[in-house]
């Protein structure tokens, strides 16, 4: 019970932090379009979780020498893969 709490409360943070507004312009600036109504569900909250990101990263680093923004890659998870040696 806990736990759905819990990820409840992190799905709330996520949504209310960004608008559906920033969602449609997104997908319409960048001509987005999706195979499935599923897959348009996970890369809407992949944006939503990269534009909260993005606006935290913003509210904690207000003096940074670069800027972070919403650009055609914000629907997709952040990866790093390591170089194999």
């Amino acid at each position: 019970m806990h736990i759905k709490l819990i990820i409840f409360l992190v799905v709330l943070n996520v949504v209310s932090s960004s608008s559906p507004f920033d969602w449609l312009k997104f997908k319409r600036h960048y001509n987005k379009h999706y195979k499935s109504a599923a897959e348009e569900a996970e890369r809407k909250q992949i944006f939503l979780e990269n534009v909260n990101r993005i606006r935290t990263y913003e509210r904690l680093h207000p003096n940074a020498t670069f800027t972070l923004g919403i650009n055609h890659l914000t629907d997709r998870r952040i990866e790093v893969n390591p170089i194999s040696r």
